[in-house]
């Protein structure tokens, strides 16, 4: 958070661009701290607002089903700190995404033992955001996304099935 600021004028300066030739902000609903999901709204907002434009805001989840290509319903997780997990399961369709289950807050551990999540075959992650140890006791495919999760929402701005302007989630780890 404290970053952001000279993150995203860095940004600019690489990408050779002023403020006002800015024509869209993407940020993330969430799943993720309260804090960090607050700063980047607020961010956000404020950056667009100076503009005269409105930022989108949408799911981490969804953005990163966009990205793993998948249809079949799939299980889509973010480390939350202290052995916690944030997850959801989703499943794309022509004309939307649908959760299976909702986000919701569990130890890593338990994630991978439920035998309610046992049934679906697929895993997304983003590379590097897991120990291996967690990973390895998954037994469906493991599909990691390589990109940031900034550069995963940017790309999943502009599909027509990621719903835009969602609110935020904040998942309660108790």
């Amino acid at each position: 958070a404290e970053d952001l600021l000279s993150d995203i004028d860095s940004i600019l300066k690489r990408q050779r661009l002023t403020p006002t030739e800015v024509t869209n902000i993407v940020v993330s609903a969430g799943p993720g701290s309260f804090t960090g999901i607050r700063i980047g709204i607020a961010t956000a907002l404020g950056f667009a607002a100076g503009l005269g434009i409105t930022p989108t805001q949408i799911s981490l989840f969804e953005a990163m089903l966009i990205a793993s290509g998948l249809e079949s319903p799939a299980i889509t997780a973010v480390p939350a700190g202290r052995g916690m997990v944030q997850f959801a399961v989703l499943a794309l369709s022509v004309d939307a995404i649908k959760y299976t289950i909702e986000p919701k807050a569990i130890l890593a551990a338990e994630l991978i033992a439920s035998p309610d999540l046992k049934s679906f075959e697929y895993f997304v992650v983003f590379d590097g955001h897991f120990d291996d140890e967690i990973l390895a006791d998954f037994q469906g495919s493991l599909i990691t996304i390589g990109e940031t999760p900034a550069t995963t929402l940017v790309a999943a701005a502009n599909d027509h099935r990621v719903r835009k302007n969602v609110e935020p989630i904040l998942i309660s780890k108790g």
